[in-house]
């Protein structure tokens, strides 16, 4: 939790001093930084002992800060820099195709130091006469508007489940007998407005009031406290005696739409749920967890992320909830990235780590050619690569790297290379990292042709989209499902927390083709394996069950599997 903090608030000092202009090296220094500050081990522990500057890109300066905040949670420099730049001109640059040199042009020129001020001024022509503001970039720009005031007040589920996790864990070592997070946090939703935690507790007051120390702005009753956290989400502590626990997290957690399906069975049952059923003097709901609280409603627990009012209670009913995707079902993981291109770790290390993780196999797919951004791998680096991948499987055996490419998808849909050099691999993912802007039709054909390839084994992160950033691009999914289901194409959901793409809800549409689901941690360090946990959020968001899932087969049997998808591809 220290390191991420702290990586996250070296990143916004980066971010910060680029915006007032500050010396490129300066910025980069701080980006660089937090990278190394991810995988550095305990903090506390290298503080102790003195080593903090050990860390690569790690000075002096910077460790006294990193020190200042594990004693303080703060570090000067960046309050001072929150103080000197509007709040305003940080949402500004987060519009795509606003860099800190297209806001710094804003706000000297025509004064522009918000997204509303900006949005005025492209409306009036104002903006139109800075020189660099063409057609195409004030385009996007209202787009970028739009999406913002769309996403304004979300963060990614992340920010929040971390700060519900640190109470809930804060609450049970003061002895609540049971804590957890409700609402979005417990649903797996891949953003979310607000941090809901419900305690079970007889006397509140003496935990509200230590959970309340250091902070401001509190809102505090005999029952709950409410705050805005890190994370800048508001944050409500519920607290409930501990024979209501369950109903309380039911009724904070299911969506609006389940919460309605679930009042007419409150009702038949004669069970007041918290306002759920009218109150006809029906018994209180008395649930110290939430399967009893199914249960008094006369149904089996349903699992949180299943909790949206898409089909749950009446698979529920007639006994048809699947048993969900679970973290130990992993067996490897596909779509990962080495120091090769613009991963933080060698390949040799991402294995290592794989296999401290348990895991029996990673599929390696570094960035191909055309990703130039990201040093993408010229044909003699991919064939020297391949080589490097059999002397580590020779070295780490039994554990496998399975050695793919993430192959840009081109213009027309054609794969980054020749298909010569495509077929020394083990597999193939092929994404779009550009050109988001096709129109539909052009978009669809583009992706359906990727899929034909007979060397396209995975359809990578397929809209396209980055959660809060951008939307997803055009297309017909169906066409491009029915267009996999042909050529045995598998779909990733890429575990990434800014993709978290296919979407949940295009999911069910999937497996109706019986199509194969990958989930990909996108991982570009070693951390970046750890962050399954939401990636199988999402796909049980999506009703995914063990034998959907490509990366729940073991070593021998996904070798076979790549193996017969490989001849099939050859007599293609």
């Amino acid at each position: 939790m220290a390191n991420e903090e702290i990586a996250s608030a070296f990143r916004e000092i980066g971010r910060l001093l680029e915006l007032k202009g500050e010396s490129l090296f300066q910025v980069r220094a701080y980006g660089k930084a937090a990278d190394r500050l991810v995988e550095a081990g305990d903090l506390a522990e290298l503080i102790r002992e003195g080593k903090l500057t050990d860390i690569p890109g790690i000075g002096k300066a910077m460790a006294e800060k990193i020190g200042y905040f594990m004693a303080t949670g703060a570090i000067p420099q960046l309050e001072e820099l929150r103080r000197e730049i509007p709040q305003g001109v940080i949402d500004l640059a987060g519009l795509s195709g606003l860099g800190p040199g297209r806001v710094r042009k804003l706000r000297d020129e025509i004064g522009v130091e918000s997204v509303e001020a900006l949005e005025a001024a492209i409306q009036s022509g104002q903006a139109a006469d800075i020189k660099g503001f063409g057609p195409k970039l004030l385009k996007n720009l209202r787009s970028g508007i739009d999406l913002w005031k769309r996403v304004r007040g979300l963060r990614l589920h992340m920010a929040g489940r971390r700060e519900a996790e640190e109470i809930v864990s804060r609450a049970l070592e003061s002895g609540a007998p049971a804590a957890a997070p409700a609402g979005g946090i417990a649903r797996g939703m891949e953003t979310i407005d607000r941090v809901t935690v419900v305690i079970a507790i007889d006397e509140p007051a003496p935990l509200l009031n230590r959970l309340a120390a250091g902070l401001t702005g509190t809102d505090q009753t005999a029952e709950t406290l409410c705050y805005t956290g890190r994370s800048e989400l508001p944050i409500e502590i519920i607290t409930v005696p501990p024979a209501r626990f369950g109903g309380k997290l039911l009724l904070l957690t299911g969506s609006a739409a389940h919460l309605e399906q679930l009042k007419p069975i409150a009702e038949t049952a004669g069970v007041e749920l918290s306002g759920l059923s009218p109150a006809r003097g029906d018994a209180p709901l008395e649930a110290s967890n939430e399967a009893e609280a199914y249960q008094a409603l006369g149904l089996p627990m349903i699992p949180p992320e299943l909790r949206e009012g898409r089909g749950e209670i009446e698979a529920a009913q007639q006994g048809r909830l699947p048993r969900l995707l679970e973290s130990p079902d992993i067996r490897g993981l596909f779509h990962m990235h080495s120091t090769w291109s613009d991963g933080k770790a060698t390949i040799e290390e991402m294995a290592e780590h794989a296999i401290s993780l348990g895991l029996e196999y990673i599929g390696l797919a570094d960035h191909s050619r055309s990703a130039g951004y990201a040093g993408g791998l010229s044909p003699d680096r991919l064939r020297a690569q391949s080589e490097e991948v059999a002397r580590l499987n020779e070295k780490l055996a039994p554990f496998r790297i399975f050695h793919g490419i993430e192959s840009d998808i081109l213009a027309e849909g054609e794969l980054d290379y020749e298909d010569e050099l495509l077929g020394i691999l083990d597999f193939v993912v092929a994404s779009i990292h550009s050109r988001f802007g096709l129109e539909r039709e052009a978009q669809t054909a583009r992706l359906i042709r990727a899929v034909q390839n007979p060397h396209t084994t995975i359809l990578g992160h397929s809209s396209g989209r980055l959660l809060l950033a951008r939307e997803p691009y055009e297309f017909d999914s169906e066409a491009v499902w029915d267009a996999a289901r042909t050529n045995d194409t598998v779909i990733e959901l890429n575990a990434h927390e800014k993709r978290l793409d296919v979407d949940w809800r295009d999911i069910p549409a999937v497996r109706e083709r019986h199509l194969l689901i990958s989930i990909g941690p996108d991982a570009h360090d070693r951390r970046g394996l750890e962050t399954l946990d939401m990636g199988i959020r999402i796909a049980r968001k999506g009703w995914l069950t063990k034998e959907a899932v490509l990366n729940t087969m073991g070593r021998d049997e996904v070798t076979d599997w790549l193996g017969e998808r490989k001849k099939r591809t050859t007599s293609a």
